[in-house]
């Protein structure tokens, strides 16, 4: 590391600390004022007071109402300059009017942290937006971090805070998952949902309109918290997602990061003119984002608890490897179906494992996975069984199954699995069909139950691929020193005056040719008659395209011929003409490039996440194959790698079926220079290279289009 990555380094390290002692003040506070706190039940301000007193917060906390003696047998004050202590945070639950001159009391008492509840700000509309924006000046220039406004508050369950400064009906219990909501009412349901679980709560924060704190700045600080170890988000919008997307690479190497992300639908999708940007929504670069940094993405609130189920209480798979143990077959099967869909191995026992089965199940019993035991099993049969099968190198997690028989009690079958789990590095989870209304006692829920045995599937799958993320070694960013800067510039400055561009056929391609990108030789002409002698000068069979950059779809509007010779170049031009007349833009004639297995690589500007690079099969057939995948920039020299992996015909790049294989190390160079250019000119907000030809011995770029805008 050189002196200015050092000081670099050494100024993030500041930032961090900063950073996290920021939120430290919110979460960890000696002291609270409650600013609304009322007598009147059901009350915002009554309830949030009230889950403080009985939540046994470790610091006083003061009722601030100047229309009551007392709130809950506490007496009040009239300020929150008059209590007679300092206060570290202060709760918001007045109307909104009343809150700017709340938040300046606030700033006279040298308050460290604020939580507005209170609503009518940004969501609002225009005046609600400026109240909100004098907030957050009042609040950043004295130094205080604000959570809200708009949201239900914040919880810390360490025993040495025991803080609930939330209106939630239900007290969240203490354990190792911290929840980050944007939605309020969303908030209220995860912590009925933890509880009805048995999953505790670290700490909860409710952003509400992040007008200054965000799931960045907490997951900062969960990062480093000691009492968390998994970290939970439902998100609506990403405020930095550049920023989310570094924190994510680094915590979820040491904690994992569930999260669902409301909004998937395809009212966000552009209407945009490149393959690349047809392809993309906002929803695609959030997966291709969560993909990147190892964070678990689920569909829906109650999946979210599932797979935190296993990750807070669960050691990690090895591998995808699954055994299921059942007392009956039907659902064992839908089980290795459910299985097998998410993603995950049904695989066979070793021969030890099913004669040890065999000795001590019913002779009617299947010892194959699935295991059926049958209907006679015992809870000691499951005790047994389960502790053979999770014992088995070949299987790397282990699904049990139980249907209500006369036999076994449920209880006790919960509890005898939960004894295997105890005492083994393999996850367990369990599913007890028809039995959602069974209590089991609070010392086995570390065993995570499921409603069914796809539930349990698909939650599995995702332990195992985040499993796999942490197996995955960690990628480095790729610079390139062989790069024609001075060209590079004059081709995309030259068009700076322009405002906004598409480069013709030739310097597109010119621009690509000098980042070090393979490409086929073509020359750019305006008459046949020079189309003709360039054609004599490439000396071969060549295609003829129209130069134009605004024709983006060459091919659907005549704009290309292919696989002529200096001989009928001449008609093809003429011909060509008479389709596009002054559309044409003169001509290129392009070397033939020998066949091989076409591909597209492109890149759309996200209007969120910047750069979005795609990768996928190429051609005149690229929107119908709809074979695509994602990245966003940076990409890695690992991200490339899987990125060309990620297809579904990703298996012809590598000789698939007696096929020879194919210049799989120059596709990813192709990907990684593309993408380097890519991030030196953020000028570039559509591009397309469609096709690149792949072949044993090279990757060639045969056309590219690039659109250019200066603001």
């Amino acid at each position: 590391m050189d002196s200015n990555q050092s000081r670099q380094a050494d100024g993030d390290n500041l930032t961090q600390v900063s950073q996290v002692a920021s939120v430290a003040a919110l979460l960890e506070p000696k002291s609270i004022a409650v600013i609304g706190a009322s007598r009147s039940p059901g009350s915002i301000g009554h309830e949030v007071f009230m889950n403080l007193l009985k939540g046994d917060f470790e610091g006083p906390v003061y009722p601030i109402n100047p229309n009551t003696p007392q709130v809950g047998s506490v007496p009040t004050y009239s300020s929150v300059s008059l209590v007679p202590g300092p206060v570290d945070l202060a709760i918001v639950a007045i109307p909104s009017n009343l809150v700017i001159e709340a938040a300046k009391q606030c700033v006279a008492k040298a308050v460290k942290g604020l939580v507005v509840i209170s609503a009518g700000f940004g969501e609002t509309g225009a005046v609600g937006a400026a109240l909100e924006r004098e907030l957050v000046e009042i609040t950043r220039n004295a130094g205080i971090r604000l959570v809200g406004p708009n949201c239900m508050g914040i919880a810390n369950m360490n025993p040495g805070v025991r803080m609930n400064a939330t209106f939630s009906p239900v007290a969240p219990k203490p354990g190792p998952v911290a929840f980050m909501s944007q939605s309020g009412a969303v908030g209220i349901a995860v912590l009925q949902w933890a509880s009805k679980l048995g999953l505790g709560i670290s700490s909860f924060v409710s952003v509400g309109n992040k007008a200054d704190v965000s799931g960045n700045d907490v997951i900062e600080y969960w990062e480093q918290d000691a009492d968390t170890s998994v970290i939970l988000l439902y998100l609506e919008s990403f405020g930095n997602p550049k920023k989310f997307a570094r924190l994510a690479r680094r915590i979820t190497r040491s904690k994992p990061i569930i999260a669902v992300k409301s909004g998937r639908s395809m009212a966000g999708k552009r209407a945009a003119l490149s393959h690349t940007a047809a392809a993309s929504t906002s929803d695609v670069a959030v997966d291709a984002l969560f993909r990147q940094a190892g964070v678990v993405r689920v569909d829906t609130l109650e999946e979210l608890f599932e797979v935190a189920q296993i990750l807070a209480h669960q050691p990690l798979p090895r591998n995808s490897n699954v055994a299921i143990v059942s007392n009956s077959g039907g659902p064992g099967i839908l089980a290795a179906d459910a299985c097998e869909a998410a993603g995950l191995a049904v695989v066979s026992l070793s021969n030890d494992t099913q004669e040890s089965l065999r000795a001590i199940l019913s002779p009617h019993a299947s010892a194959t996975n699935p295991v059926d035991m049958v209907a006679s099993a015992t809870a000691e049969n499951y005790e047994q069984a389960v502790r053979l099968v999770a014992q088995d190198d070949n299987v790397g997690a282990v699904l049990v199954i139980f249907t209500p028989t006369l036999v076994a009690n449920p209880r006790d079958v919960y509890e005898a699995v939960a004894r295997v789990s105890a005492g083994t590095d393999k996850p367990i989870v369990v599913n007890f069909l028809a039995l959602d209304d069974v209590s089991f006692d609070a010392d086995t829920l570390r065993l995570p139950r499921f409603r069914s045995p796809e539930a349990a599937a698909y939650s599995l799958a995702k332990v195992a691929e985040y499993a796999k993320f942490l197996r995955t070694p960690e990628g480095r960013e790729v610079a390139f020193d062989d790069v024609d800067v001075d060209r590079s510039r004059a081709i995309v400055g030259g068009h700076r005056s322009e405002g906004d561009v598409w480069l013709d056929g030739e310097e597109a391609v010119d621009l690509m040719s000098s980042f070090g990108l393979s490409v086929a030789r073509s020359i750019k002409v305006a008459t046949k008659e020079q189309a003709i002698d360039a054609a004599r000068t490439i000396d071969g069979l060549v295609a003829l395209k129209a130069a134009a950059g605004s024709l983006v779809h060459k091919s659907d509007e005549g704009g290309v011929v292919l696989g002529l010779t200096s001989a009928n170049v001449g008609a093809a031009c003429e011909a060509m003409q008479a389709r596009l007349g002054q559309r044409t833009g003169g001509f290129v004639v392009q070397e033939m490039i020998p066949p091989g297995l076409e591909a597209i690589i492109g890149v759309v500007q996200d209007q969120s996440f910047g750069p979005l690079l795609m990768f996928g099969m190429g051609g005149t057939t690229a929107d119908l194959q709809q074979d695509h995948a994602f990245r966003i920039l940076p990409m890695t020299d690992l991200d490339a790698s899987a990125l060309v992996r990620s297809l579904k015909m990703s298996p012809l790049l590598f000789g698939y079926r007696g096929a020879p294989g194919l210049d799989v190390t120059k596709l990813e160079d192709t990907l990684l220079r593309f993408a380097y250019l890519i991030e030196q000119f953020p000028q570039i907000v559509e591009a397309d290279l469609n096709p690149v030809i792949i072949s044993p011995a090279d990757a060639v770029v045969v056309d590219a289009k690039v659109h250019l805008h200066f603001d």
